[in-house]
């Protein structure tokens, strides 16, 4: 998963960014959680007529991806309206669904994201439970 342009930020009540997903990349706009921990987009097994709450919205391929993994977790119809194809929990892991790692913990475990610690307000970083 790759941040693809700075995050736009509507009023401090929502933050919106974009995202890829996959390999090659899969581009996803998405909101900016901090109260999941979960990355939800739909597939292209979501479908429901008029009714599908995956109408207008980019959808992932999995066929198109090297480095997909199953996960059949369902988000339901509740941003059916919304301009955004899913969300980013930035949330810890002991709010993930089925405790799943959290994208943006992943991300900094693989090294593909830092965390400045300047940018929490302090001089001494926090521990991680990685082992460095």
């Amino acid at each position: 998963m790759r941040l693809r342009k700075r995050v736009n930020d509507y009023y401090d009540a929502e933050y919106v960014g974009n995202i890829t997903i996959g390999t090659p990349d899969q581009f996803f706009e998405v909101i900016m959680d901090t109260g999941s921990a979960n990355l939800w987009v739909p597939d292209t097994t979501c479908n429901g007529g008029a009714s599908n709450p995956c109408s207008n919205k980019h959808k992932f391929v999995s066929s198109k991806s090297t480095s997909y993994a199953k996960n059949a977790t369902s988000i339901g119809s509740y941003f059916k309206g919304d301009v955004i194809d899913g969300i980013l929990g930035l949330a810890f892991q002991s709010l993930a669904v089925d405790n799943v790692k959290p994208p943006f913990i992943e991300a900094i475990d693989q090294r593909i994201m830092e965390i400045k610690c300047e940018a929490l307000g302090t001089k001494k970083c926090p521990r991680t439970s990685r082992k460095e």
